[in-house]
């Protein structure tokens, strides 16, 4: 089974998909077992947690977009391809929610977690703005349960960090 996106919409609003490429809106929102296509000059908006498909085409002049206003994730169980012309277009940098896509797979050929732009298409990721470089405030031990860094401007709960050793 597969869904093809036919006007520009949500992900998870059954008025964005069809059955077929060019049919009726109305099919059901796309599960883990359905491959989809975002076709031409459709604007699909990743819009809720627990999205998924089996794999994802984007075509020239579709776009894969994601909303600002509410946390979300779509998890792609093989490949991801863009299209000339097509676009995954994912700007958070000014948002307070989340966006995740995972990758969780291996394409037909058993290649993993498989993203393909092709030339023409493409890719542009924005995440909100934060420091990337924090030095200790002190120095630190394995007993320790907490620290303090000079600068955490943008920093969340979840974020990983990665402690490296110093001069």
């Amino acid at each position: 089974m597969a869904r093809f996106s036919v006007a520009t919409g949500n992900w998870n609003d059954v008025n964005t998909w069809s059955a077929t490429s060019g049919g009726a809106a109305g099919a059901s929102v796309p599960d883990a077992t359905q491959a989809v296509t975002i076709e031409g000059s459709d604007t699909v908006t990743l819009d809720t947690t627990g999205l998924a498909c089996l794999s994802l085409t984007i075509a020239s002049t579709g776009v894969l977009a994601g909303a600002t206003g509410a946390n979300w994730d779509l998890t792609v169980e093989n490949a991801l391809s863009v299209s000339s012309g097509g676009s995954i277009n994912i700007d958070m940098s000014g948002s307070s929610f989340a966006g995740t896509i995972n990758l969780t797979g291996a394409d037909a050929t058993g290649n993993g977690y498989h993203l393909t732009v092709s030339d023409g298409g493409s890719c542009i990721l924005k995440g909100k703005l934060k420091n990337r470089l924090a030095k200790l405030t002190a120095a630190i031990d394995t007993s320790d349960v907490s620290f303090t860094v000079d600068d955490a401007t943008g920093w969340a709960a979840n974020d990983l960090l990665i402690l490296g050793a110093t001069d």
